[in-house]
């Protein structure tokens, strides 16, 4: 895996952010019973120090690099 910026350590795998282009990033997640890692969502903002999913795993918090100041986003109905 090349380029995790952040990471959410869940019973069964770790959700991570990888830059996926400018402005953009890939959340996915890594499956320890399979070794593998499969792709969630592709997000259109560019995450930076914060990756947190929520213990019923309904709800992503991430912080995001704008030009001017900044907004929480709330990513509903990711799997």
């Amino acid at each position: 895996i090349n380029n995790v910026r952040n990471f959410d350590i869940v019973d069964d795998g770790i959700y991570f952010e990888t830059a996926a282009s400018r402005g953009q990033f890939s959340l996915c997640f890594y499956r320890f019973a399979t070794g593998k890692s499969e792709l969630i969502a592709k997000i259109d903002k560019e995450g930076h120090q914060c990756l947190s999913i929520s213990p019923d795993r309904r709800w992503l918090l991430f912080d995001a690099l704008e030009e001017r100041g900044g907004d929480l986003w709330l990513v509903e109905n990711f799997r």
